[in-house]
């Protein structure tokens, strides 16, 4: 209901007309104020009865699921113009919020505030269990998972179960045998993207893992942990031989 409030001489009233935008908790969220004039305290002005009218239509709209909002391109549907908008820009490829630091571009304003955090090192979510902080809030709902041992993904094909999606789809690779990452220089196919990397050391011939010790490098860093167990015999049959 409009929000109504008495100044001045008692014979007049202001009405002041505030549009609610719920979030997803169902709490008002930022308001949008307007104020219309009218004479009779007892009955609001048409212009006040159809503004509420409209704010209580917007918000029945959301609550039913009406999405009378379409995507021209694709057909989908939204029930607030601005998600259309949003929407639109996946094809038009828009990306008008900018990064002031490097330059990158994005579609979204919210995407640009996780983006900005790189820069500014902000980490506003922490998990409560061990303290450590992380920029997004995704990625602390994944963290959480290590304390509390869920797993929600599970694999159609064998039953096991992964607590982050990413780590299902790449598992549901042994099952189907894809290989989604091809090596340019000769064509293998590898199922993650890591195997591809260690792939292409081949190719380059760098060695980016030294060994401190004898300063023998190796293109895995598996081998050259491997590697370290060589200087370490020594060391085991002195501390026998004491």
């Amino acid at each position: 209901m409009p929000y109504a409030r008495h100044h001045g001489r008692s014979e007049y009233l202001y009405t002041f007309v505030f549009w609610f935008e719920k979030s997803s908790f169902g709490l008002p969220g930022p308001t949008v104020p307007g104020f219309l004039l009218s004479k009779h305290t007892s009955d609001p002005s048409p212009r006040i009865a159809a503004a509420h009218n409209s704010c209580n239509w917007g918000w029945d709209r959301r609550s039913q699921g009406e999405k009378p909002f379409e995507c021209p391109d694709c057909g989908k549907h939204f029930s607030q113009n601005s998600s259309l908008v949003k929407h639109q820009r996946t094809h038009t490829g828009e990306k008008p919020f900018e990064c002031s630091d490097c330059g990158k571009s994005f579609s979204q304003n919210s995407t640009l505030a996780t983006h900005q955090r790189i820069h500014t090192g902000e980490k506003p979510f922490e998990c409560l269990d061990c303290g450590k902080s992380f920029s997004r809030n995704s990625n602390l709902v994944i963290h959480q998972r290590t304390h509390t041992g869920e797993k929600p993904f599970e694999c159609p094909h064998c039953g096991k179960s992964f607590s982050q999606n990413s780590s299902l789809v790449k598992h549901q690779r042994t099952h189907t045998g894809e290989k989604p990452y091809e090596c340019p220089e000769c064509g293998k196919d590898f199922t993650i993207r890591t195997g591809l990397l260690n792939h292409m050391l081949i190719h380059i011939g760098e060695k980016p893992f030294e060994c401190p010790e004898c300063g023998w490098c190796f293109r895995r860093k598996s081998t050259l942990i491997a590697h370290k167990k060589i200087h370490m015999r020594p060391q085991v049959m002195s501390v026998e031989k004491v």
